[in-house]
């Protein structure tokens, strides 16, 4: 334990002394609040206790040495010290913060070590700042920036600490939390020393140190200090001290002593018009959760079109093979051409996501999408509809990202899961409404007609989302970063795992439905329609479920139980029509619905700033995922005479290994720390 002695201290600023021959022991395992009238001299003692400021004589012992005989990092090693107004870079985060406390411990090629790790989380538990690790600085109140600055100097685990008004911006309860914090570092043998304006938090001290214009005034226990006639003297005020349950004293201010009573003067007339306008009551503000749910079912409309716009091809492609006089090769290639430009975009396009507003880039890339959706209605060839199909690959590749990075920004955590589910059961709604509708349409007049109504639908939806979408600003962090832990990049490869598992199989369903199990072609159109069903009304119910009981372990429990429809579809023999319908439900409700609880995970890890990046680049890793399992599969997979899909059964067992493997992933990437955002200069 070390005690702190201050002998024959003066010092100033310039030729203004604001310490005057102070001599006062801090004595150590104690809580000893510096009390006293603005411009005493409180922050310029503990600026001298810290070695921040040179007194003009005198001196201050630590334990045994002489402040001045310590090097720096030997005194960073034994003294905290919490400015009253501490500065951060723009966009450093509360983990990275904290984890500076831990620098006066780390040598020269000195790696991060466990220890360093449980000290910052220790902190950031003790703060109560665990859900906040991954924000920045400048995103959080007052009150909570203060406790992200106590955490970093708890982190640096040294015997004293010194703070200058630590609970100045704090509300009671995280006051109380915070003495009660101190009182217990105090019991375990460190020195606590705190300025503090707030007389009733000083009867919490141990000690007392009480200065009057730069001298001291009194010192010793709060019942001893804390006296009308002192209080009195320090701050001109007249006083009573009552007795809290504990006996500590409770000082309850009467009035200032000596100051005459303000006489406001009468305001001009035009300001007293203002100020009555400005207390009528305001107009009804829309509510939050009415806000919310707007935004939602216009993201899930976007997401309706374009998804819309992807699957109806793949039901016309007799229609379009006739109309192009081309093989099922070169119709694979319009399939293909839209996941590969989508990787693509994705990738080269992440950065524009990150910058400026993200409402003005999803209408751009709408536009982009409707003109690319009707240059596919209105192609003349083959390879016009090639570049139509690319070009509406790339964007819709583009705001899938942009949906979720808004998502991510606008959508509290605890509300998060149930946002992606919304967003996300438009897929559910395609297989329902859409694709049949289509379907319809081209019934009536081919296969271009779809593409017109979804073009047509999609600049109506253009003008809902320009003048309802609110502003999404990229981030409120003017920063430049770059992702530094493995763990974020293995955030694709846990993606990629999840759909690669899944179009093992997908993409065969049809051939192994018809071929292999005989159900007819009517009879697939409504199984196809159960399953969309049952997937949009469990695709909320899964949101709700990763925000109540936490996306990692719905995801683990749809992954574990993802397995067995996987292999039990894959194995499945000619029987029942509600037999081959149930399970099929079950492949495509818990495979389709993996991707919300994913997405709520991986989003909560990634900071804001590189969000947009992040989630377009997770779009390039799906979509890759996606063409590299149906061409995997169809490497071990074959069609013999009848029509019928042999070995289907291992692209099943292969699904259910891949599943397994990114199931370890997971676990592995919940049990790390939490990835760090560095930041470039």
């Amino acid at each position: 334990m070390l005690d702190l002695r201050v002998e024959n201290l003066c010092a100033g600023y310039g030729a203004k002394t604001v310490l005057n021959d102070l001599s006062v022991h801090i004595p150590s395992g104690r809580i000893t609040a510096i009390v006293g009238a603005n411009g005493c001299g409180k922050s310029t003692l503990l600026r001298c206790l810290a070695r921040l400021h040179r007194p003009a004589s005198g001196q201050v012992r630590l334990g045994n040495h002489e402040l001045g005989t310590l090097s720096t990092a030997a005194l960073s090693r034994r003294v905290g010290f919490l400015p009253q107004f501490p500065q951060a870079p723009a966009g450093l985060r509360v983990a990275s913060l904290v984890a500076l406390g831990r620098h006066p411990h780390r040598r020269l090629l000195h790696r991060w070590s466990s220890e360093d790790e449980e000290a910052v989380q220790e902190a950031l538990r003790l703060t109560d700042l665990t859900e906040f690790a991954q924000q920045p600085l400048d995103t959080l109140s007052g009150g909570q920036r203060q406790r992200a600055w106590l955490a970093m100097m708890l982190a640096q685990s040294t015997p004293v600490l010194l703070l200058d008004e630590p609970g100045s911006m704090l509300d009671p309860g995280h006051q109380l939390e915070l003495l009660a914090l101190l009182r217990a570092l105090a019991d375990t043998g460190r020195t606590v020393v705190v300025v503090l304006h707030d007389l009733i938090a000083a009867r919490h001290a141990d000690w007392l140190v009480a200065l009057d214009h730069g001298e001291l005034a009194a010192c010793g226990t709060p019942g001893e200090v804390l006296t009308e006639d002192l209080l009195r003297r320090l701050y001109g005020i007249d006083s009573r001290i009552l007795r809290a349950p504990d006996d500590s004293p409770v000082v309850v201010p009467l009035r200032a002593l000596n100051t005459p009573a303000p006489v406001p003067r009468p305001l001009p007339r035009s300001i007293e018009a203002n100020a009555k306008r400005a207390a009528k009551p305001p107009a009804t503000a829309e509510p939050a959760l009415t806000k919310e749910r707007r935004l939602l079912l216009l993201l899930a409309a976007l997401q309706f079109t374009h998804l819309l716009d992807y699957m109806v091809l793949m039901p016309l492609g007799a229609e379009v093979m006739r109309a192009f006089d081309i093989g099922p090769a070169r119709f694979g290639s319009l399939v293909g051409v839209y996941t590969l430009a989508s990787a693509l975009a994705s990738l080269a396009g992440g950065r524009l996501l990150d910058r400026g507003d993200r409402k003005r880039t999803v209408l751009t890339l709408y536009s982009g999408f409707i003109v690319a959706t009707l240059a596919c209605a209105t192609a003349a060839g083959f390879e016009s509809l090639l570049a139509a199909r690319a070009l509406a690959g790339g964007c819709a590749g583009l705001i899938n990202a942009a949906v979720m990075a808004i998502i991510a920004d606008g959508i509290e955590p605890a509300r998060r899961g149930r946002a992606i589910g919304t967003v996300m059961s438009a897929f559910g709604l395609c297989a329902v409404i859409g694709v049949p509708t289509g379907l319809w349409l081209a019934s009536l007049g081919g296969w271009r007609i779809p593409f017109f109504a979804v073009a047509a639908l999609s600049a109506l939806l253009w003008i809902g989302l320009r003048f309802g979408l609110p502003r999404a600003p990229a981030s409120a962090v003017a920063t430049r970063g770059r992702l530094t832990e493995s763990s974020l990049a293995l955030g694709w490869l846990l993606s990629f795992g999840i759909v690669f598992a899944g179009f093992l199989i997908v993409p065969y369903l049809g051939a192994h439905l018809n071929g292999t199990l005989g159900v007819a072609l009517h009879d697939m159109s409504w199984i196809y329609l159960c399953a969309g069903l049952a997937t949009f009304l469990a695709a909320r119910w899964i949101g709700r479920a990763a925000d109540r009981f936490g996306a990692a372990r719905v995801l683990a429990l749809l992954m574990l139980t993802s397995i067995v429809p996987h292999l039990w579809l894959t194995q499945l023999q000619p029987g029942p029509l509600a037999q081959t319908a149930l399970v099929f439900m079950l492949f495509m409700v818990l495979t389709s619905t993996r991707a919300i609880p994913a997405s709520a995970w991986l989003i909560s890890r990634v900071p804001p700033p590189l969000r947009g990046r992040y989630l377009a680049i997770n779009t390039a890793s799906t979509d890759a995922a996606s063409g590299l399992a149906a061409w995997s599969a169809g490497l071990i997979t074959s069609v013999d005479a009848s029509g019928a899909l042999q070995h289907f059964e291992r692209s099943g067992w292969l699904a259910a290994g891949v599943t397994l493997l990114t199931l370890g992933l997971l676990g592995w990437l919940q049990l790390r720390s939490t990835p760090k955002l560095a930041t470039e200069s």
